[in-house]
């Protein structure tokens, strides 16, 4: 691990950081091991790169950010980092990318490693072209490299000296003494080329800017914008209730940085992991508005029964609570569930209860992978918005890893271990059906627990399914638990023939992208 205390004091920075600031990067650097690889890296090219890179941490993170105002003839330490700094600052879309990150530790801890990576690309990009720079920047690292070795020449001297003090000896404190003094001149020597060194550097690099390298530098700051405010959707998409939706961020904030920050790389680096994030965000969406629309619609007039629920009574019955002479014949009617109120429009094939999925994972999924378990995620937000306990049985010829998810909150850690997961192989019905009766029997959390059950083949265990014995015990499970279960048959080839066998409801779709689907998200 860089030591970026050391690296990043109040010296190094050229914006108005506090100690604060400086420490809570280098905190930044302990909790994420690819921002530590980033600054471990680039550090080992030039020493300015930890408080460039901890100055871009700041410049997006604080309110109000400024350029250090330096004296007549003074300059900064980080000479080239002011440069950088100083045009980073006057890009639009610098300012534009602050709006997201300012305040927020996910954003901005994303944002400054998506901005490092593209100024070091740009940088590389610059050298690629300009043989000049590439020069002076070859003879910087070289001579920080020197100013380093003569730093540690210097305190081996300075060790001597005080050894030779504390023993008294005159003669090895003259020669210690001596070498000092040259220590010293040639320090100051180095220091002297490094001074003039970083004159002519900024002078190139500022001339780069206002050439075709600045319009490539403004690109560059605006695909790190992008890239930091997708992570950003990535993320809410997994992790609450899709981007934008209500809470999303108050969602995240309830995970530890380091898992967001790990999280939204393990996102960026791997494919099926981003589309599975993008299908949970549309599912989420999707999941939402059906919630609404079915609070809606369960107020809809359709019929009278009687009951206790408050947000369907019948006028008459708010009537007679406002009136004195009635309000105690009402309430205990009401206690009693006996006032009169409208009929819900349909009866739910599923209770309120737990939710077992089973997931068909056989290898004609494949296909399906990513937009099924985008599918799970939103389900898992309406059983952690409704405090449902969830679980997921993942399919094909056989059963592995049955996934529980308490109330339907997801891990980070969880959700990338149901996102790697997919088993292959053909497909038999009994064995998920099994672990799905063993679930609600034996676990208390899953007493009253109904089943999902989707797939897109006809079984290979067809003979098990239609067996008399099978259809009577699996009958007699669902009588004794008072269990529903639901199927989801994707695809026009599956037959549902054997999944009426076990079903209180089929619904037949030819994705999850299919509005018939998508009614299931209602529950």
């Amino acid at each position: 691990m860089v030591n970026v205390r050391r690296l990043y004091k109040e010296e190094d920075s050229v914006i108005n950081t506090d100690s604060f600031d400086r420490e809570r990067f280098a905190q930044l650097t302990e909790l994420s091991p690819k921002l530590d690889d980033l600054v471990k890296k680039q550090s080992k090219e030039s020493q300015d790169f930890p408080s460039f890179m901890g100055d871009v941490w700041a410049s997006l993170y604080k309110m109000k950010p400024t350029l250090k105002n330096y004296e007549d003839g003074q300059k900064p330490k980080r000479q080239i980092n002011y440069q950088l700094i100083k045009r980073i600052f006057s890009d639009e879309q610098f300012d534009h990318m602050r709006k997201a990150t300012k305040l927020d530790d996910f954003s901005a801890a994303i944002g400054s490693m998506r901005l490092s990576e593209k100024v070091i690309e740009w940088m590389n990009d610059q050298r690629t072209q300009n043989e000049k720079l590439e020069k002076l920047l070859q003879e910087l690292a070289q001579k920080q490299k020197e100013v380093e070795s003569q730093k540690q020449k210097q305190e081996k001297t300075q060790q001597r000296q005080q050894e030779a003090q504390n023993n008294g000896d005159a003669a090895e404190q003259k020669k210690a003494d001596a070498q000092a003094n040259r220590d010293q001149k040639k320090t100051d020597k180095i220091q002297s080329d490094l001074t003039e060194l970083q004159n002519r550097l900024q002078k190139e690099i500022s001339h780069v800017m206002q050439g075709a390298g600045g319009q490539s530098l403004s690109n560059m700051i605006q695909s790190a914008s992008m890239d930091t405010q997708d992570a950003k959707e990535e993320l809410e998409n997994l992790l609450s209730g899709g981007s934008g939706s209500a809470g999303g961020s108050g969602e995240m904030k309830k995970i530890p940085l380091r898992d967001q920050i790990a999280l939204a790389e393990t996102l960026r680096n791997n494919k099926r992991m981003k589309e599975i994030a993008d299908w949970a965000g549309k599912f989420k969406s999707i999941a939402r508005k059906k919630q609404k629309s079915k609070h809606t619609e369960s107020l809809d007039r359709s019929g009278m029964t009687l009951g206790d629920d408050v947000e369907r009574l019948l006028p008459q019955e708010l009537a007679l609570l406002s009136k004195e002479s009635t309000k105690i014949d009402f309430l205990r009617r009401f206690a009693e569930g006996q006032t009169m109120m409208y009929s819900p429009k349909d009866k739910e094939t599923l209770g309120k209860g737990p939710i077992v999925m089973c997931l068909d994972q056989s290898g004609s999924m494949k296909n399906l992978d990513t937009q099924s378990k985008g599918f799970v995620l939103a389900l898992a937000m309406i059983a952690k918005k409704q405090k449902r306990d969830f679980a997921i049985i993942p399919f094909s010829n056989r059963v592995e890893t049955i996934f529980y998810y308490e109330r339907g909150k997801i891990t980070p850690v969880q959700l990338v271990e149901l996102a790697e997961s997919f088993l292959s192989g053909g497909t038999y019905y009994a064995p998920p059906l099994k672990e799905a009766e063993q679930i609600i029997k034996n676990h208390k959390r899953y007493k009253k627990a109904d089943i999902l059950f989707i797939t897109d083949g006809d079984p290979h265990d067809s003979g098990t399914i239609s067996s008399p014995d099978w259809e009577d015990s699996f009958k007699k499970f669902k009588s004794d638990t008072e269990t529903n279960l639901l199927t989801l048959l994707i695809g026009k080839e599956v037959n549902k023939y054997y999944v009426e066998k076990f079903s209180d409801q089929v619904i037949h779709a030819d994705n999850f992208k299919d509005e018939t689907a998508q009614d299931i998200l209602a529950i």
